[in-house]
């Protein structure tokens, strides 16, 4: 349990570069890796405010009616999140939509599919439940997930005295990691 109370989400790790992050209040750290293959590494997806306004809005249902959007969470390279409610488990989840990019790439969604039925057999306190991929020719292709509460990595760098994070802060942060990696 990290004594700071916060919880690292560990969004994606593409190869040798750094992997993007963001924490978050909690008790643990949470990790969310996706690998991709060498060619896609290479590649930067997003998803523009023209190609996401057209379906994404607050109180819009997707996933066939399952999922009621309810505010955007934070925009990326691999696509944007939405902080959704589960119409059929009452329950708040992660929805992360992909870039038109990736949706129309066969060898990227085929990836992204494997990577998420394996995301699915992974059971850690510090690793981020993976859900599923929803995928219908007639909506934006999502990952729905483990939605975690919290502050961003930015957010809470700027509440450190000097704006970057020490390292007795970090300590037992890097022990949660560490252990979800070993995992």
């Amino acid at each position: 349990v990290c004594a700071a109370g916060i919880t690292l989400s560990i969004v994606h790790c593409y190869g040798p570069s750094p992997p993007s992050f963001s924490l978050t209040k909690g008790f643990f750290w949470r990790i969310h890796i996706l690998p991709m293959s060498d060619e896609e590494t290479t590649r930067s997806y997003s998803l523009t405010e023209k190609e996401t306004s057209a379906y994404l809005a607050s109180g819009f249902l997707v996933g066939g009616g399952r999922f009621s959007l309810l505010r955007e969470l934070a925009r990326g390279g691999m696509g944007v999140v939405w902080l959704a409610h589960d119409e059929r488990l009452m329950t708040p989840v992660a929805l992360k939509f992909l870039p038109q990019a990736v949706r129309a790439n066969l060898a990227a969604l085929n990836d992204l599919r494997q990577e998420t039925h394996k995301s699915r057999m992974l059971s850690h306190p510090n690793i981020l439940r993976i859900y599923d991929l929803y995928e219908s020719p007639d909506e934006a292709a999502f990952i729905s997930m483990e939605y975690v509460d919290g502050h961003s990595l930015w957010t809470l760098r700027s509440l450190q005295p000097k704006g970057f994070f020490t390292w007795d802060y970090l300590k037992p942060i890097v022990k949660q990691l560490c252990q979800a990696l070993d995992y």
